[in-house]
């Protein structure tokens, strides 16, 4: 398991510095979250407290199969520089 601190994670994963012309490539990088609904809002306003991502750049809560269970996703993206 990779322990990385929330600091290096968001260098890694910030597609908000990107721009166009650069030699770096995007690799879309899924956040998946499963829980209640009360328990996944929590986590995501806590990620954005931490300043990792914004409420509204999640899905809405999708129901999963599993009886109070939803399910939201994030996208973003992992840098990768040519060569």
């Amino acid at each position: 398991m990779v322990c990385l601190e929330l600091s290096e994670l968001m260098r890694f994963l910030n597609y908000e510095t990107m721009s166009e012309g650069t030699s770096q490539t995007k690799e879309p990088i899924r956040h998946m979250l499963f829980g209640s609904t009360a328990g996944v809002r929590q986590v995501i306003h806590l990620l954005h407290k931490l300043g990792y991502a914004e409420p509204n750049a999640w899905s809405r809560p999708m129901p999963t199969r599993r009886p109070g269970e939803v399910m939201a996703i994030l996208t973003r993206y992992l840098l990768k520089g040519e060569g």
